[in-house]
């Protein structure tokens, strides 16, 4: 693949040429099938770039179209040693062209943060300081591919983000119409492009990492599935090349903690990770705001609202799937918190909670923060400030609640001891129900 870059000012244009061994079938975000649509695609920034060092130019690049370049991609300038390793080692890519004389970009003092408007990135925003260049990533029409998917509301999150701009936040956004490279649609080709205007601005604002809102769940958990293993990812590798190595501090928190931190900051009334609402309130009509209503009753001991038991009633796609699933379910983790906690008796959640049987003393320590991740996902530089955090505002987990994160297995998950497991029938017909001992 050859991948090159047109800039006009402050935006950027990306024009990709296959070669002959890539395909236009690939897998993008968690492993789903996507296909290339177009060749072409733009980047509009809030302002020039200027110089742009050439491996962050490249590191821009690759996130748009890694999923389509199978054995080799050549750049339109020449990257520096480390990079091309790093794409090498992570993706079994030859990149070049290779400068061994070329000295890889050194990280600047500053953080960047790829900025949604949720709950997870909000909860990033109150940890690190105001200043943070916080910038969000806006979708915008292509020239060659139509809409899809009308029904999002992006103009509502963009003016949330901007209110946040308003209250003191240093706010920007990057429009870009990337996601319409592929199909499904709406689809990023890989989860790191909502950072690409930080990409493309590194030198600009001086940048030494890129933070994101990602949560121990997708960190650690696997969706909240199992645990797996705690080594750094080829992104992380390939930002560290780039000099701007990627800062996570809330992968050591679960979305209990992200809802909380977010819902006690100022910007709490904005946080909104639903894009099928309004800028008053979200849809309460899917999958995503069902889970975080549950954690939020669950945070306050008390019930769902009623408008989202209105619009979610037990025949609703998101209830029947959950009704009809088994373990393991995606973020399982938070919905044994919540069930756990909430107030659900006489709602359609009620049947899956005496299925699960979750404990409050079994999910406590998904209010506690997971300290594996401030060594594993906190460079250097930021580590002292977020760990005061952590300590102040949060607090860290037990030996015994990391043991629980190391071996968490949402398909096996053990009942809670004298508590009766799923009922079975005996040759009678008649339910009888065993016990099992919990895991500690």
């Amino acid at each position: 693949m050859r991948v090159d870059w047109e800039v006009d000012g402050a935006v950027w244009k990306l024009h990709l040429l296959l070669d002959p061994e890539d395909t236009l079938a690939a897998r993008g975000q968690g492993g789903r099938a996507i296909e290339l649509v177009t060749d072409r695609c733009r980047v509009e920034l809030p302002e020039a770039a200027g110089e742009v060092h050439p491996d962050l130019r490249a590191l821009a690049a690759w996130m748009i179209v890694q999923p389509w370049a199978k054995r080799r991609v050549r750049f339109d300038q020449p990257v520096s040693t480390s990079f091309a390793d790093a794409v090498q080692a992570g993706w079994g890519v030859v990149a070049g062209p290779v400068d061994s004389d070329f000295a890889p970009r050194r990280p600047g003092p500053v953080a960047g943060l790829s900025y949604s408007g949720g709950a997870d990135s909000m909860a990033v925003s109150v940890m690190l300081p105001p200043e943070t260049p916080h910038l969000f990533f806006r979708r915008v029409a292509h020239s060659r591919v139509p809409n899809r998917a009308t029904h999002l509301k992006l103009d509502v999150a963009q003016r949330l983000v901007e209110e946040a701009g308003r209250r003191g936040r240093r706010t920007a956004v990057v429009r870009s119409d990337l996601e319409y490279l592929t199909l499904p649609f709406p689809m990023l080709p890989t989860w790191t492009a909502f950072a690409i205007g930080l990409a493309l601005l590194g030198d600009r604002l001086d940048l030494g990492a890129i933070s994101f809102g990602t949560v121990l769940e997708s960190r650690f958990l696997d969706n909240g599935r199992s645990f797996v293993t705690a080594g750094p990812s080829p992104w992380e590798r390939l930002f560290d090349a780039a000099g701007v190595p990627m800062l996570r501090p809330a992968a050591g928190m679960t979305e209990v903690l992200t809802l909380r931190q977010a819902g006690e900051s100022d910007l709490g009334d904005l946080a909104r990770s639903c894009l099928l609402g309004t800028a008053q309130s979200p849809c309460l009509a899917c999958v995503k705001c069902l889970r975080k209503e549950l954690i939020l009753a669950a945070l306050k001991r008390g019930p769902l609202p009623a408008e989202l038991l209105r619009r979610i009633p037990p025949t609703h796609r998101v209830a029947r799937e959950l009704l009809s699933g088994k373990p393991p379910f995606y973020f399982q983790d938070m919905l044994e918190y919540g069930l756990a906690r909430a107030r659900i008796d006489g709602t359609f959640l009620e049947p899956l909670r005496e299925r699960l049987r979750p404990s409050i003393e079994g999910t406590a320590w998904a209010e506690r923060y997971y300290p594996p991740a401030l060594d594993l996902e906190v460079p250097v530089p930021w580590r002292p400030m977020i760990a005061q955090f952590v300590a102040e505002r949060i607090g860290s987990m037990t030996a015994e609640e990391m043991a629980t994160v190391q071996t968490w297995d949402a398909a096996n998950r053990p009942t809670p001891a004298g508590i009766p497991s799923q009922p079975t029938r005996a040759a009678t017909g008649r339910p009888t129900s065993t016990t099992t001992t919990a895991r500690r």
